[in-house]
């Protein structure tokens, strides 16, 4: 179930006109990426082991800190709206193409710069639950 979920996720964030996906951490991001990682599984939301609650972080690395159109795109994929909206393109099928029960969004954090190896990126990070 984790795997399948991992992949449905990365398969709609490819949906997103160039943005790459990856259901592992990767050494070296080639922006625009985003990486799908499970932070938590609620085995206790439902009676039934079936319906655990995973929780992910979709982080979004977008160009390196001096690269002035990462910041704007970052912006556009962390929209509320739009056509590069992250958020837009999960919630057109909540089932993950029928993976999941359905999913819900949380909050984007951390977004900011951070530092890797001899680089510093442009990163943001959004929070999702889905539902088995």
């Amino acid at each position: 179930m984790i795997a399948e979920i991992t992949d449905a996720l990365c398969s709609r964030l490819e949906e997103v006109a160039g943005l790459r996906a990856s259901p592992v951490p990767v050494d070296v991001p080639h922006p625009p990426m985003a990486i799908v990682s499970l932070t938590n599984i609620d085995y206790h939301q439902t009676m039934r082991q079936s319906n655990a609650v995973l929780s992910f972080r979709i982080s979004v690395v977008c160009g390196r800190s001096n690269d002035r159109g990462g910041w704007e795109q970052l912006c556009a994929l962390l929209d509320p709206a739009g056509d590069d909206s992250i958020r837009a393109k999960l919630l057109e099928d909540t089932t993950l193409g029928g993976t999941a029960s359905t999913l819900a969004l949380g909050t984007a954090i951390d977004i900011g710069t951070v530092a890797q190896q001899d680089s510093s990126y442009i990163v943001g990070s959004l929070e999702v639950e889905v539902y088995g």
